[in-house]
C-alpha cells in the first residue's frame, strides 16, 4: 500500500476508534495528525498522572 492509499485508508477509518470524537474536533487534527497524537501519547487516560506530562514526553514514550 504506497503512502496515499495508506491516507485514505486512514482517513475512512480512524473515527471507528473511541477516541476519534476527542481528537477529531480539536483544531488542526485532522484523521492522519490525529491517528498519530494517539500512537503518541496512547489511548489509556491513565497512563499520564497529568497534562503537564505532555510537554515533556516524547512521542512514543
Amino acid at each position: 500500500m504506497d503512502s496515499r492509499a495508506s491516507e485514505e485508508h486512514l482517513a475512512a477509518n480512524f473515527g471507528r476508534h473511541p477516541d476519534a470524537e476527542i481528537l477529531l474536533p480539536q483544531p488542526g487534527l485532522g484523521p492522519v495528525l490525529a491517528a498519530r497524537v494517539l500512537a503518541g501519547f496512547g489511548d489509556d487516560p491513565t497512563r499520564y498522572v497529568s497534562t503537564a506530562v505532555w510537554t515533556s514526553a516524547p512521542p512514543g514514550s
